[in-house]
């Protein structure tokens, strides 16, 4: 009798699987962001093909131009920092050798400078521009260039490059 029992149960299961399979159901949740996280970069300027791409790993300023076509014969590579990260959504803007030699009789005023300013200044990133930023709402305005190397993400090295390009 216990032995009937145990077959009719074990048919019951395998039918069961067999009839009812497990399927896999893709969870829907509202305000959940995308799986796949992504990041779309626009760049604009002296590129074979400027416009907006999405990418879905880290990515570097050369991948994004490399997937641009590539810099045009009047791209300013000297102020390309091609290893440089994009981990945001971000515009990459890349001038022309005319405009740039324009803009270094253009000076700016770090301790009037607003953020869109900042960035205008070659090698500077929006990180060290913020911090610009906020270094001087909390200490005041800079009483010398060389004072910019307390400001954090900015030493020597970074002075040197934007030193051509500021005033106070």
């Amino acid at each position: 009798m216990q032995k009937k029992l145990f077959i009719i149960w074990f048919i019951t299961i395998m039918l069961v699987i067999v009839l009812f399979p497990k399927t896999e159901k893709d969870d829907v949740y509202l305000g959940v962001e995308n799986e796949y996280p992504y990041i779309e970069v626009t760049i604009v300027g002296e590129v074979y093909f400027p416009g907006t791409y999405t990418f879905f790993k880290d990515i570097t300023y050369k991948d994004v131009i490399d997937q641009a076509g590539g810099l045009t014969i009047n791209a300013n590579t000297e102020v390309i920092n091609y290893q440089k990260a994009v981990t945001t959504n971000t515009t990459i803007t890349i001038e022309s050798k005319e405009k740039s030699e324009h803009d270094i009789a253009i000076m700016v005023n770090i301790n009037e400078a607003s953020f869109a300013d900042l960035l205008t200044i070659p090698y500077m990133t929006e990180t060290k521009a913020a911090n610009i930023i906020i270094y001087r709402e909390k200490n005041g305005a800079f009483k010398s260039i060389e004072d910019l190397v307390l400001v954090k993400y900015i030493g020597t090295a970074t002075l040197e490059k934007i030193r051509p390009y500021i005033t106070i």
